[in-house]
């Protein structure tokens, strides 16, 4: 792997006494060392590897012997205890991402939270907090934060608080602006003159729009930045409760699904609009799971598989119906087609499904019983050099010349909602 283009100096700024950042820079010899980078693509995986004789499906994913491992074309370069006296990872799934090339990773004290990248400590919150999506385009991160409980939430450019709330939650389907600043969705409850009510906001950077929304839009899932305005996923009441986007541009809505007993549980941050959604056939009465691309049916299953890291394609969409029994079959969907993955493996992050826009597929297999972790590569397998869970795969294009580097979210944990995000 390149080395760093980043060196420690000495100091440390302190951000209106909760956050403290220590400051790096490019050096000159780290600049020439980048002659040295590889060129063309590179297959990065990260995952959590665990030692010999730990079965992570009957112990779970905290041991205190658990590792945070990022590998590059299957050569190791980066590996990171999670224990407390290495204090730079922890073995939350999702807690540490590829970014730039390098590992940045989290780690939750008792008190407070940091930030690491490739092992060394690069930030510093107070409290416990969750990384929701890091951008490295400069020399300055910009990263989204959230509190511990789903309250609260700051968005930093390094040591800059761009913008906080102390009670706003944030939607997952998060994006950058024109100028690269991250741009996301949240809801805050107020009082009112007839008690608690919900407003919704977007933020753009440091700046925020809030969102005057129709009485009858009741159920609210997310939003979509549209060239005319936003797009709301939601419940409408004034149409027979129908799930479906409404437009605020025009005041006009697009059905996505029947007024069925369900839940949406999936969006995309742009149009054409991606949507996942859990419902009860209208019919036969069965659990219905449905991928909609702007209101069209792209593909749809009659099981309690679980959509893992669904994308669009250039015709249609592409994912994972992980199965949700031990000894059921993940299925890759690409387009119209489908391919059953290996037995005995599964699909355990949305992080860990990467297909591109042609549908060319590179999945990160868990075993359910203990053993090696496998790369799925459009029917090609390849045994991975580590023991453990598989929590992101990256296509990485590297060049000669430094390129900016798009936003990566982390995706949420089981339990929280699940909202389609940028590979």
């Amino acid at each position: 792997m390149r080395k760093s283009l980043i060196a420690m100096v000495g100091s440390l700024i302190t951000l209106s006494g909760c956050y403290t950042l220590i400051i790096q820079e490019k050096t000159g010899s780290d600049a020439a060392a980048g002659l040295d980078q590889p060129v063309g693509d590179v297959t990065v995986v990260t995952g959590i590897a665990y030692p010999e004789g730990v079965d992570w499906n009957v112990s779970g994913l905290d041991h205190p012997q658990a590792r945070v491992v990022m590998y590059e074309n299957r050569e190791l370069k980066v590996n990171l205890g999670t224990g407390e006296s290495a204090g730079v990872a922890c073995c939350d799934p999702y807690q540490h991402i590829c970014c730039g090339g390098h590992l940045y990773s989290v780690f939750l004290s008792e008190t407070e939270t940091v930030l690491s990248c490739d092992g060394t400590p690069v930030m510093r919150l107070d409290g416990r907090k969750f990384l929701l999506a890091i951008r490295d385009g400069g020399e300055k991160l910009r990263t989204l934060w959230e509190n511990e409980g789903g309250r609260g939430f700051v968005s930093l450019h390094g040591e800059e608080i761009l913008y906080e709330s102390r009670e706003g939650s944030p939607f997952r389907n998060i994006g950058t602006g024109a100028e690269g600043e991250l741009c996301f969705f949240y809801s805050v409850p107020v009082k009112s003159s007839s008690g608690m009510i919900t407003q919704y906001y977007f933020v753009e950077g440091s700046e925020a729009i809030q969102m005057d929304l129709p009485k009858q839009l009741r159920v609210i899932f997310g939003f979509i930045r549209s060239p005319e305005g936003f797009k709301v996923l939601c419940r409408n009441e004034g149409n027979r409760m129908n799930y479906e986007l409404y437009d605020t541009s025009d005041g006009n809505s697009m059905m996505l699904f029947p007024s069925v007993n369900g839940q949406l549980t999936a969006l995309s941050n742009e149009l054409p609009a991606l949507v996942h959604a859990s419902l009860t056939h209208p019919v036969r009465g069965t659990e219905w799971n449905v991928i909609s691309l702007d209101g069209i049916q792209a593909a749809d299953w009659e099981t309690d598989d679980i959509a893992t890291g669904f994308t669009r394609l250039d015709r249609g969409v592409g994912g994972v119906r992980r199965s949700r029994l031990k000894e059921g079959r993940d299925i890759l969907v690409r387009e119209s087609v489908c391919d059953t993955l290996p037995e005995g493996y599964s699909v355990m992050t949305d992080g860990a499904v990467h297909i591109s826009p042609s549908g060319k597929a590179k999945i990160g297999l868990s075993s359910r019983s203990g053993g090696k972790a496998l790369l799925w590569s459009d029917g090609e397998i390849d045994t991975l050099g580590f023991r453990g869970v598989v929590t992101g795969i990256y296509v990485v294009k590297r060049n000669r010349e430094e390129e900016a580097e798009t936003i990566r979210t982390t995706r949420p944990t089981e339990g929280r909602n699940h909202i389609f995000t940028p590979n």
